[in-house]
């Protein structure tokens, strides 16, 4: 018994899957319907397939005896619509050789190739296309990229792929049977300034006679180092000098591209955090270290960032310092509070580095990748088991929130703040009557001051400040600091003075304390004793006494530093004393 035929219609809209429209028995009128889809200005593809089955085995075969893109969505789209390649020489562009080494990474790294060197080789070249698999498969990742946004489809991404890439190995060849890429004399680049600038395409050319030239270094060290003593050796003529830079910085930024390459010429590292420290340094053009030592290229590197020559291989070494400073590890091996002045460091070098190189939205995404890590509670556990000293915790939390600057940092950074305020050891530290009581307080309004410049949510902020200031007035209490004061022996004038000057010197934190020293100037002021006390004391310093009324604005301008003010009453006694004291001089 024959087989059955059956003859299948589909078609496709746009980039939607294939749609079967019809299925006939007669040859003929499936060609027939296929006329009635072209009239439909929605479909952009038709195939007709045949479709047989074996009446024994009831095995089922396909073969596809017709398919076809509409010519109306063909003409709309363009050849060069489809994918943005229009023109073979369209693949030695930027955006092409970073998809080319996304879809060809496994290949490229087998041979140790970056995409350019791959476009002007044409030995390798010929490995990816007798590959089908490989071919197959790198067109295919393409493809899946490209369709984003697209309304083509994948069959006719890849189609256009193939004859793109059909295209630029055909000139690739014919170019290096016509010996169009100079031979470099000497490594010396202005040997074949003439023939690169007589060709219709300089860069080309230029780009093609470097690839050929460092094709027998099998390293990536090694081709750095040709590519390096090239800058070195750079021609006079102005123009043909900036081709060059252009060229060698691509070059040189596809090798630095690969991790490994990288990892290489890093050598041996202590941790993460030395890495990226060299990196940063080398990044700066402020990396010097022997020429014999291990990162004598990324030395020499540094040199040609920091005159300008290598801005594409600048921001690859920024971005890997980018990646690396965002994983969930640790970057310094020694101890935490390493890992947290290295991260401090590295952020506030990404702070610094300009927009065209690192996005906002990167930086950002990094630093709260960080922050996620360093504040995690194992970490801040291990921290804390490090600092003996409490004060050392609050000072290393401190900077964390202050350099890393996020809102997961400052967040969990305060929940861990107000535990260490609240804690016995801390308040321990404060209540140590060895240390003079002054210096405690003093150094409880200096950390107020700090979380305040540290930029905490406004509620988180006003929390850790009322929680010090609570412990300021505990040692207050203790010490009977301003007890003592008013039990004293001196005159109204001098008490007021003092706990003045100690208020200006930023002595009393926020909450009671400060209340206390602004209401016992308040009182001494207000004593009826007070300017009597206060001229008595002029007068009795026979430097002083030259100058009264100079004695007298400096106490209006503590009372302003202080922020605090004589009553209207006191200020007009104060000017009637002061009139007179000068009347009488």
């Amino acid at each position: 018994m024959a087989k059955t035929q059956l003859y299948e219609v589909s078609f496709r809209k746009l980039n939607d899957a294939w749609i079967v429209a019809d299925s006939f028995k007669d040859h003929d009128k499936a060609v027939a319907r296929i006329e009635t889809l072209g009239d439909d200005e929605e479909v952009s593809a038709m195939r007709l397939v045949q479709i047989a089955t074996d009446p024994k085995t009831k095995q089922v075969s396909r073969r596809t005896l017709f398919e076809k893109e509409c010519a109306d969505i063909a003409d709309a789209n363009g050849p060069d619509r489809i994918i943005p390649c229009s023109h073979p020489k369209d693949l030695y562009k930027k955006p092409a050789r970073e998809m080319m080494g996304r879809a060809l990474s496994t290949f490229l790294r087998s041979r140790n190739l970056t995409p350019k060197e791959l476009l002007f080789r044409p030995d390798e070249v010929r490995r990816v296309t007798s590959s089908g698999p490989t071919l197959q498969h790198a067109a295919q990742i393409a493809a899946v990229e490209l369709k984003e946004g697209t309304k083509n489809s994948p069959h006719a991404i890849m189609k256009a792929i193939f004859d793109l890439v059909d295209g630029a190995v055909g000139q690739l060849h014919r170019d290096v049977r016509d010996k169009v890429f100079p031979k470099i004399k000497e490594g010396r680049l202005a040997s074949i300034q003439d023939a690169v600038e007589a060709s219709e395409d300089p860069e080309y050319v230029l780009s093609g006679a470097i690839a050929q030239d460092i094709a027998a270094q099998a390293s990536a060290a090694d081709k750095l180092d040709c590519l390096l003593n090239f800058d070195d050796e750079m021609p006079k003529d102005q123009a043909y000098k900036d081709l060059c830079i252009t060229v060698i910085d691509d070059f040189a930024s596809e090798i630095l591209t690969r991790s490994a390459n990288l990892n290489a010429l890093l050598g041996e590292q202590p941790d993460m955090g030395s890495a990226l420290r060299i990196l940063m340094d080398t990044t700066k053009g402020a990396f010097t270290t022997d020429k014999t030592s291990q990162t004598h290229h990324l030395n020499r590197l540094s040199i040609k960032i920091k005159n300008g020559h290598t801005p594409q291989v600048k921001a690859v070494l920024i971005q890997r310092i980018l990646h690396l400073f965002g994983v969930g590890r640790s970057l310094a091996k020694e101890s935490v509070r390493d890992d947290i002045e290295v991260s401090a460091e590295i952020a506030k070098f990404l702070d610094n580095v300009e927009e065209g190189i690192v996005s906002t939205a990167a930086r950002r995404s990094a630093l709260e990748s960080r922050s996620r890590y360093l504040v995690s509670d194992d970490l801040i556990a291990a921290y804390f088991k490090e600092c003996g000293d409490v004060k050392d915790r609050v000072k290393g939390l401190l900077y964390l929130a202050e350099m890393i600057d996020t809102k997961i940092v400052r967040s969990n950074v305060t929940s861990y703040l107000r535990s260490i305020f609240i804690s016995n050891k801390f308040e321990a530290v404060y209540f140590d009557e060895d240390v003079p009581v002054v210096s405690r307080l003093t150094a409880l309004k200096k950390m107020q001051d700090i979380i305040r410049e540290a930029g905490f949510e406004e509620d988180d902020t006003n929390t850790l400040v009322e929680t010090i200031g609570r412990l300021a007035g505990d040692v207050d209490t203790r010490a009977q600091f301003f007890q003592s004061i008013e039990r004293g022996q001196t005159c109204a004038a001098q008490k007021a003075l003092g706990l003045l000057k100690l208020m200006v010197a930023d002595t009393f934190a926020e909450g009671p304390c400060l209340n206390r020293a602004a209401d016992m100037i308040a009182r001494q002021v207000r004593h009826p004793k007070f300017l009597e006390d206060f001229v008595y004391s002029i007068m009795n310093d026979e430097n002083q006494a030259r100058d009264i009324p100079g004695r007298l604005d400096e106490f209006q301008e503590l009372l302003v530093a202080a922020d605090m003010k004589a009553s209207e009453e006191d200020d007009e006694d104060l000017e009637a004393e002061e009139a007179e004291l000068q009347q009488a001089s």
